[in-house]
């Protein structure tokens, strides 16, 4: 079987060209990205804010669902969030959860569940503690 004497050419071809620019970019722009969040990265802890969302559930169910907020530029790891149902006859009701993470600059949902429905009294919700990543 006789050989080929065919070689391959020594230019490359034009799209070879066009990837090798275009993954030198990316590749350029990525660096830039992650070096400017480095420098201007505070380091803050974070920084929580809880609100009660609307439950579709019926009212004898005691679940309360929230959303925390971190606006810190510092994620945060198993965030425990309390909530504290003071009843109109003086008792109390402790309810608490722990959310795995909750991203810098981001939101995430949980819900607290409570023996019945904590509408018809006071309730107070609160980050007690998180560990950093």
């Amino acid at each position: 079987m006789p050989k080929s004497k065919r070689r391959p050419s020594a230019k490359p071809h034009p799209i070879e060209w066009a990837i090798g620019i275009a993954s030198t970019v990316l590749v350029a722009v990525m660096i830039a990205i992650i070096g400017y969040e480095a420098l201007t990265s505070s380091g803050s802890p974070p920084k929580f804010s809880i609100s009660r969302l609307p439950s579709a559930l019926s009212a004898k169910d005691g679940r309360v669902r929230f959303a925390i907020s971190n606006s810190a530029d510092t994620t945060a790891a198993s965030v425990v969030v309390r909530g504290e149902w003071r009843r109109s006859d003086g008792t109390t009701e402790t309810a608490e959860t722990t959310l795995d993470y909750v991203p810098a600059e981001s939101t995430a949902e949980g819900a607290l569940i409570f023996s019945a429905d904590p509408g018809s009294g006071n309730l107070s919700m609160r980050a007690v503690g998180y560990a950093d990543p």
